[in-house]
């Protein structure tokens, strides 16, 4: 107590000394601890605020309903979160995914927890992802056998012998029916005269009309024939009578679905074969492109049979491949073990009549739109053959121009090959032409000089024959 009555004397002489300093200010200066008592009462006023704040929120949410989510079918099945980057990528996933188990207590761990779904049930849902991703997932690291190969070569071979014993009976035809000709002695037949009625002029040539009724009954007859024609009964297809062979009648059209009719049974038994697995039944429908061009190297052109997706291509071949309708998987309708192609132009063949009746009987939608340049490339650029003879104006430019200089010159005369090792004779010069020795004649006593060899490059005097000379750099010698 004795120390408060001390503190606050203090204060009271400290508060006196400020007014006596600055008297104006004295009434705006307050004693402190008129600041502290409204700094404890702010916090309690927080304090109330906060308490009313909460409040109301609370009778808001009682006002305000939660609001209630409904979930699809498809997201009720979900168990996780789909994320957008995934924790593998394609590749790894195609090719492990088979691989794929739910751990055991056998490999080591202390213990298995299921918490979406039971014990019993988790395998089987893994299984069956399995299964729908062996349908989905395309085989990245599939490679063709051996068997598709040579499969694919006897394919080959043997449309091209069809396609030519097709031109070969064509050009038979051909040569076989001569143009009519008309005898010297054969009256021309007679003209239709404006205004003549129809039946005057058979009248006059006498068997006109015989001969329109017999060439009507005859079409009517071999319509009759082709609609009783027995396609799949045919032996030999390559002669059907008089050795006119069953795919006579192929246009391109034809000849194209043959194609691909086989292309597409090769291509789903060849698959079957390379990836070993009886769950893969079939090619689905989004990994035909990338099976087609992994298989026959080349690309799969949709439109250049005149549709807009796979199911319509199947369409018109649904007696060798379908597509199954729950999994949209590619099978096949023919077994793989044929002995023969033969059944392949049979299946287009009676294509061909059916699809001919169709568009006889006023169906324009059975009319086949392909396009040829899509399905075979463009055709070859054609280069116009060389000008045998040049033009006028080449001529006479060649007539007119003179020949160059060059074009006139000699051929160079061939100069022997030069010895380094013994230098050539120079004849310097002297009376009576004498040798290129040098030195006085021995009959003359002519004076000449001559290229000494007893210094290099040195000459000298010469003298009578046995004498003495002297060399004009000083040297002495005989």
């Amino acid at each position: 107590e004795a120390a408060l009555k001390v503190e606050e004397e203090r204060r009271a002489v400290d508060a006196k000394l400020a007014e006596v300093q600055d008297p104006e200010q004295g009434d705006a200066q307050m004693p402190d601890s008129e600041p502290r008592k409204e700094e404890e009462k702010a916090p309690e006023a927080e304090e109330d605020e906060d308490d009313d704040g909460a409040e109301d929120d609370k009778k808001d949410a009682e006002l305000e309903e939660p609001p209630q989510v409904q979930l699809t079918d498809d997201e009720k099945k979900m168990h996780f979160r789909k994320q957008a980057v995934k924790d593998m990528t394609e590749w790894t996933l195609s090719t492990s995914f088979t691989n794929f188990t739910t751990p055991t207590k056998e490999e080591g761990f202390d213990d298995v927890k299921y918490v979406w779904l039971s014990k019993t049930k988790c395998p089987t849902y893994l299984k069956d992802w399995i299964l729908h991703r062996k349908i989905t997932t395309r085989v990245e690291d599939i490679v063709p056998s051996h068997w598709f190969g040579e499969q694919w070569a006897a394919w080959q071979l043997q449309l091209h012998k069809w396609q030519q014993k097709q031109l070969e009976w064509k050009d038979s035809m051909k040569r076989a029916v001569p143009p009519p000709e008309v005898k010297e002695g054969t009256k021309a037949p007679e003209q239709k005269q404006e205004g003549q009625p129809e039946g005057a002029a058979a009248t006059a040539g006498g068997t006109g009309g015989d001969a329109g009724e017999s060439k009507a009954a005859d079409e009517m007859d071999d319509e009759e024939e082709e609609k009783e024609f027995d396609v799949f009964g045919v032996p030999n297809i390559c002669d059907i009578g008089k050795g006119e062979p069953l795919f006579n009648n192929f246009t391109f059209e034809d000849w194209a679905l043959l194609s691909i009719r086989f292309e597409l049974h090769l291509l789903v038994h060849a698959f079957r074969r390379d990836v070993s697995d009886p769950e893969r039944v079939g090619i689905h429908k989004d990994h035909i492109l990338f099976y087609y061009n992994k298989y026959f190297r080349k690309t799969f052109n949709l439109k250049g049979y005149g549709v807009e997706a796979y199911e319509d291509l199947v369409e018109l071949v649904s007696d060798t491949v379908s597509f199954n309708r729950k999994t949209m998987v590619l099978e096949p309708q023919l077994s793989g073990d044929l002995d023969a192609f033969d059944l392949f132009i049979k299946l287009t063949e009676e294509c061909r009549r059916e699809r001919n009746l169709l568009i006889d009987s006023g169906k324009e939608t059975a009319r086949l739109n392909f396009s040829q340049t899509a399905l075979t490339g463009p055709p070859p650029v054609q280069v116009p053959p060389a000008q045998t003879v040049p033009p006028a104006s080449m001529v006479a430019a060649a007539v007119t121009q003179q020949p160059r200089p060059y074009h006139q010159r000699a051929p160079r005369p061939q100069v022997p090959a030069r010895s380094y090792a013994v230098p050539p004779p120079v004849n310097t010069g002297g009376y009576y032409g004498g040798s290129a020795a040098g030195g006085y004649g021995a009959s003359r006593g002519g004076y000449r000089p001559m290229q000494s060899s007893g210094y290099a490059g040195a000459q000298s005097y010469g003298a009578p024959k046995g004498g003495k000379g002297y060399y004009n750099k000083g040297g002495y010698g005989k």
